[in-house]
C-alpha cells in the first residue's frame, strides 16, 4: 500500500495492472450470438410485443456500450428503435413511452448509454429531466428545494424512485450521467454546467455522509438487494442492469471532486478482494436474456471485465 494523499489511502495497483494487461481482451466472436440475434427493427427479446422488448433492448444495448461497440450497426439500430418507441412526449426514457413508464435510474442509465455511443441529441432530454425533476432528499428534507413532481407514481412505484427519502440506486445512477454529460467534450457551455456541478456536489456529499456503503446505524445499506443480503452489491460486477455496486459508487465519488477519508472504508472493501496474483474476481452479474456470459462468475478467479472496472474507479482516487 502507499500514500497518494494525505487523506486517503490507495493501493499499488501495479500488479493487478499486469494482470489485465497480460489477459488481453475478450475474443470479439463471443458476441457474435447476440449480435445476430437482433431483430429487424433493431430490438432483442422473444415476445411479438414490440413494447416486452424495450427493456431486453435496453439492457443489451448498454452491456454493448460498456464494451466499447457503440460504432457498430447493431448498437445504432437499438438506440433508434429505443429513441422511437421508449422515450416520452418530452424526450424521457420509459418503458413503454410514456410518463407513467418513466422510472428515474433509467432515465439516468440511458442518458450514460447515450453519451457512450455519441448520441448527445437523445441523451440531452435526460439530462435535463435530471436536472429538473431527479431529487436527493433523506426523510423528507432535500438540499435541492422543492423539486417539481413529473409523474405520482415516482413517489411509490417500486419503493418510490422519488420517496421522502431518495432511492439511492436512482442518485447513483444520475450523477454517473451527469458526469459523464459534464466530462464529455461536445457538451456546449450553454448554462448547464453550473447546474450540473451544483446538482453533482449534492450527490456526491450524500454518498459520501454515508460512507459510500453505509446507513446512519453504520451497517451496510442494502442497494438493489434485500435486507437480509445486504452485502451482496458490494461485490464487483459485470454487467450492471439497474442495479448498482460498490465499484460505481466509488467510481462517481472518485471522478468528481478531491480525496475525501470517507471513502477509506469503500477502498478498503475493494481492496481486500484483490486476489494474490492480481486482479479481481467477477462475483456477480446481469446479463441480458439470450446475451450468453461473456466470462464465468468466480470468487477466486480474476475477471477482466470486473477487474478493468475496480481498477478505473481506484486509478481515478491519484488521477
Amino acid at each position: 500500500m502507499s500514500c497518494a494523499d494525505a487523506v486517503v489511502t490507495v493501493p499499488d495497483l501495479g500488479t493487478s495492472r499486469a494482470w489485465l494487461d497480460a489477459a488481453g481482451p475478450i475474443p470479439g466472436a463471443a458476441l457474435d450470438p447476440v449480435l445476430s440475434s437482433q431483430r429487424t427493427d433493431g430490438t432483442w427479446g422473444t415476445t411479438d410485443d414490440a413494447r416486452r422488448r424495450v427493456l431486453p433492448t435496453l439492457w443489451t444495448a448498454v452491456v454493448l456500450a460498456e464494451l466499447g461497440l457503440t460504432p457498430t450497426p447493431a448498437w445504432h439500430r437499438a438506440v433508434d428503435f429505443l429513441a422511437t418507441r421508449a422515450t416520452t412526449d418530452d424526450g424521457a426514457f420509459s418503458r413503454d413511452g410514456t410518463r407513467a413508464g418513466v422510472l428515474s435510474c433509467y432515465v439516468a442509465i440511458s442518458a450514460t448509454m447515450f453519451l457512450r455511443g455519441g448520441r448527445r441529441d437523445l441523451a440531452e432530454p435526460q439530462i435535463d429531466w435530471i436536472l429538473r425533476y431527479q431529487d436527493v432528499r433523506s426523510d423528507g428534507c432535500s438540499p435541492l428545494g422543492d423539486r417539481p413532481v413529473y409523474h405520482p407514481g415516482l413517489a411509490v412505484r417500486y419503493g418510490g424512485c422519488l420517496a421522502s427519502t431518495s432511492c439511492v440506486v436512482g442518485v447513483v445512477k444520475a450523477g454517473q450521467a451527469l458526469a459523464r454529460w459534464r466530462g464529455d467534450p461536445a457538451s456546449p457551455d450553454d448554462g448547464r454546467r453550473d447546474e450540473v456541478d451544483a446538482m453533482l456536489a449534492v450527490v456526491r456529499e450524500a454518498l459520501l455522509e454515508r460512507h459510500l456503503m453505509f446507513r446512519s446505524d453504520g451497517e451496510v445499506l442494502p442497494l438493489g438487494t434485500s435486507p437480509t443480503r445486504a452485502c451482496d452489491w458490494l461485490a464487483p460486477t459485470f454487467p450492471l442492469d439497474w442495479r448498482t455496486d460498490l465499484t460505481e459508487v466509488l467510481d462517481l465519488v472518485a471522478r468528481t471532486g478531491p480525496a475525501d477519508p470517507r471513502m477509506q472504508p469503500a477502498i478498503d472493501h475493494l481492496v481486500a478482494l484483490e486476489l494474490p496474483g492480481g486482479g479481481w474476481p467477477l462475483q456477480r452479474s446481469f446479463w441480458p436474456a439470450g446475451f450468453s456470459a461473456l466470462e464465468p462468475r468466480s470468487a477466486r478467479r480474476p475477471s477482466r471485465l470486473a477487474t478493468r472496472r475496480v481498477l478505473g474507479a481506484l486509478s481515478a482516487l491519484t488521477a
